[in-house]
């Protein structure tokens, strides 16, 4: 895909895909200026760097570490107003333990 399809499926502005890769937080086009090609993996490097903005994070070195570890967060609803991010491959059986999480808060909320 051009910088244009991938500013439409991204919903990224081009000026800031751009940036991000002039700051290497992304990576750059295949093919040269000229025939610049983007992929799956642009998508997926603006989609966690979408969610790392959407957390607060401002840091560019931190939301590139995040990209480079190709990691997006599952985000569960705990309880009204309390939210769990989880990132891919650091628990096991994710469904298992955000029900903990859910059983924890309730008890301590004092409901059974």
């Amino acid at each position: 895909m051009n910088l244009q399809e991938l500013e439409e499926q991204s919903g990224q502005p081009a000026r800031l895909i751009r940036f991000l890769i002039g700051e290497e937080v992304i990576p750059g086009p295949t093919g040269g200026r000229r025939f610049a090609s983007y992929g799956e993996d642009h998508l997926r490097a603006l989609a966690i760097y979408r969610a790392a903005k959407a957390e607060g994070i401002e840091s560019l070195e931190v939301i590139k570490a995040r990209i480079e570890a190709g990691s997006l967060p599952s985000v569960h609803e705990i309880a009204p107003g309390i939210e769990l991010r989880i990132e891919e491959g650091s628990v096991a059986d994710i469904g298992a333990f955000v029900e903990a999480v859910r059983k924890l808060a309730s008890e301590s909320k004092g409901e059974k």
